[in-house]
């Protein structure tokens, strides 16, 4: 999915930069931008934590979307305050 590669690129963006400065190709990844990326994945590692825990099909989850999303609103009200 496009999360799990986003969060990839973040994860390795060192062995990234690595590999393409040794490449002499640094332009293709100029605009990478580590802060971004960074920001990022801060949001989607708790929304796709939240969606792989709402979507078990061994047991039930609808008790389960009301506290999830009480705890990402805490969570992303937090990081806009700390932001702003």
């Amino acid at each position: 999915s496009v999360t799990d590669s986003l969060l990839l690129v973040h994860e390795r963006y060192e062995q990234i930069c690595e590999f393409y400065s040794r490449a002499k190709k640094m332009n293709l990844i100029q605009s990478l931008n580590k802060h971004l990326l960074s920001n990022l994945a801060a949001i989607l590692t708790p929304v796709k934590q939240a969606v792989i825990e709402l979507s078990n099909e061994s047991q039930p989850t609808l008790q389960l979307v009301l506290p999830t999303y009480v705890r990402l609103e805490k969570l992303f009200t937090a990081k806009a305050n700390d932001a702003g």
